[in-house]
């Protein structure tokens, strides 16, 4: 006689994948264009040649208040991409 097998579930079909999720960079930039509208700043793209900056400006005291910003380190900080989202490779 032989063994009853437990028949294959769907979890058992499907392949174990990491859970993350690819935002794409100008979905990113609408995301912070929107939580930093509130604050009164705003993400300012600096290119220089083949080099591409991102920079914090603060607009009610017209002043620069970060250069060189991670978009993906600071969407996380200020809560905008969560946990299980990442930044597509450009």
């Amino acid at each position: 006689m032989a063994l009853l097998e437990k028949p294959p579930t769907l979890e058992d079909a499907m392949p174990k994948k990491p859970l993350t999720v690819t935002v794409n960079r100008r979905a990113l930039l609408v995301r912070l264009e929107r939580a930093l509208k509130k604050d009164g700043r705003k993400i300012r793209v600096d290119r220089i040649g083949r080099q591409t900056r991102y920079l914090l400006v603060d607009t009610k005291q017209n002043s620069l208040v970060e250069v060189d910003v991670d978009l993906e380190e600071f969407a996380h900080r200020i809560g905008v991409l969560e946990p299980w989202e990442q930044l597509a490779p450009p």
